[in-house]
């Protein structure tokens, strides 16, 4: 992380690597909606791959920050009730700045959602916006077509994901 050649969206490579490891080795469920090989890849890739998105990361970062005593994660280095501010922030920032994030069904903007809906509901005590955020993900997946075949697939092959296509979704969404 620290020569620079990750897409941070502009986070310091250090409070990144916190927040993401706070996010991954935390027990949620959200956590499992990542697939971490395929989204690290694809965050070091340039132009990045399907499996990443700056919309994902700060989601990611804001579940992140849920653990994190990082002064770099407040608004206010002095205010500890800040936390997770400025992802949240940069989140609410890409996901209505863009049309194209809510209209085009990508799996990014689907995990996304469900991992900042989970915050919310848990964390932050805001269950309306939480639910609004996770029917916007169950409306957007079903735009990906064939949620439930593919999950019945992996169940069926004894819990191993067979790629088809180097498609993920099956995998991503299982845990949904």
């Amino acid at each position: 992380m620290r020569s620079g050649k990750l897409d941070l969206d502009g986070t310091d490579p250090d409070l990144a690597a916190e927040l993401l490891s706070n996010f991954w080795n935390r027990q949620h469920f959200a956590g499992s909606t990542v697939h971490r090989p395929a989204f690290t890849r694809d965050m070091a890739t340039c132009p990045a791959g399907p499996y990443f998105s700056p919309l994902l990361l700060n989601a990611m970062l804001f579940a992140g920050s849920k653990h994190s005593d990082h002064r770099g994660a407040r608004d206010d280095g002095t205010n500890a009730d800040s936390i997770g501010r400025p992802f949240r922030r940069r989140f609410d920032a890409l996901l209505r700045g863009d049309p194209g994030v809510l209209f085009a069904s990508r799996i990014t903007t689907v995990q996304a959602l469900l991992i900042v809906a989970d915050a919310l509901f848990s964390w932050c005590d805001e269950r309306s916006l939480s639910w609004h955020y996770t029917g916007l993900a169950i409306g957007i997946g079903s735009g990906l077509g064939g949620l439930l075949g593919v999950a019945c697939d992996f169940l069926h092959g004894g819990g191993h994901f067979v790629h088809g296509g180097g498609d993920l979704i099956g995998f991503d969404l299982l845990a949904v």
